[in-house]
């Protein structure tokens, strides 16, 4: 199908030539017109698809044009006689997180044509879950033979993502699920266990700061997943042997105090997985337990500026 876009096109023309293969679309000036519009802010509805007398795409946002658009096509190879679709976006946010810390670290090309079909689902955020699989500055042995990607890469996908209206948060590992970082001799200094970085060590935080240093310079979000899941052995390596025994919950917030202090210092959001939150306050540590009570000082001790990212891989109900 042979399309000419018109009005409001220019900031979108990247992301129609990244797309259009897959809605076996050309562009081309003597093709059939589509108008686009875009919908004030006050506008109930998200997008608005018209093929009657005149074909328009109205949308809001980049990423609603894209969902827009491949909405277009498809009622257009089935319905040319005419349509007329309205859609209302219920969640305002929504995205994958894809990890690339296990089995494979998909190539640049592959997040590419995965962020494309994302696109045309109408999604605006992508997280990339890379525990070691990507460079740190002064670290050269962080994520040595595992695949890692370079800054420029990582740029890359961002730069691609935002000509689709969708948003890259970077999502890392600032506490546990270090195993392939922590086996290096350079991490002697910082490890607690063979998966858990060690609390209190100045080090430590020097190591966090230039993972976030490093995030926060390859991508525009301002947004940050810093992990922090499933540290059960946290406190019970060398912190023992160094500092005593301390309930693995108050170290689970002196370190997410001092690490929110390094995400405030680059401006940006955190997010954080919270099990070991909830394991601390059910009396059989399950993370699942439906008559857990979250007391208030539990909630007073987690920094107000930290998003709370809840997980369940074990339940279909």
């Amino acid at each position: 199908m042979k399309l000419n876009f018109i009005d409001h096109v220019e900031s979108l023309i990247k992301g129609i030539n990244e797309v259009k293969d897959l809605l076996d679309i050309e562009l081309d000036a003597g093709g059939e017109v589509v108008r686009v519009e875009e919908l004030d802010e006050s506008c109930v509805y998200s997008i608005e698809v018209l093929h009657e007398e005149k074909n328009v795409i109205k949308y809001k946002n980049t990423n609603d044009f894209f969902r827009a658009l491949g909405l277009f096509i498809e009622l257009y190879n089935s319905n040319k006689n005419g349509f007329h679709r309205v859609e209302t976006k219920l969640i305002p946010d929504i995205g994958v997180m894809v990890d690339v810390s296990r089995n494979a670290v998909y190539k640049v090309s592959t997040i590419k044509n995965l962020l494309k079909k994302l696109a045309l689902m109408g999604h605006n955020r992508f997280m990339l879950y890379t525990e070691d699989t990507y460079e740190v500055d002064g670290y050269p042995y962080f994520g040595y033979l595992r695949g890692r990607y370079s800054a420029e890469e990582l740029r890359d996908i961002d730069d691609f993502a935002f000509s689709l209206g969708i948003e890259v948060i970077p999502c890392i590992q600032t506490l546990g699920h270090l195993r392939e970082v922590l086996k290096w001799e350079f991490a002697a200094n910082i490890k607690d266990t063979d998966e858990v970085l060690l609390v209190g060590e100045e080090k430590t935080y020097e190591f966090i700061e230039a993972m976030i240093s490093t995030m926060s310079k390859t991508f525009r979000s301002r947004n940050i997943h810093i992990g922090m899941d499933e540290a059960f052995d946290l406190g019970r390596g060398k912190y023992l042997t160094k500092n005593g025994y301390k309930h693995h919950y108050e170290l689970m917030v002196e370190h997410l105090t001092r690490v929110c202090e390094i995400t405030r210092k680059y401006s940006l959001k955190p997010m954080m997985w919270d099990d070991m939150f909830f394991r601390a306050a059910a009396p059989n540590s399950s993370y699942y337990n439906l008559d857990t009570e979250i007391s208030d000082d539990l909630v007073k001790s987690i920094p107000e500026d930290v998003s709370l990212v809840y997980w369940d891989y074990y339940h279909i109900e």
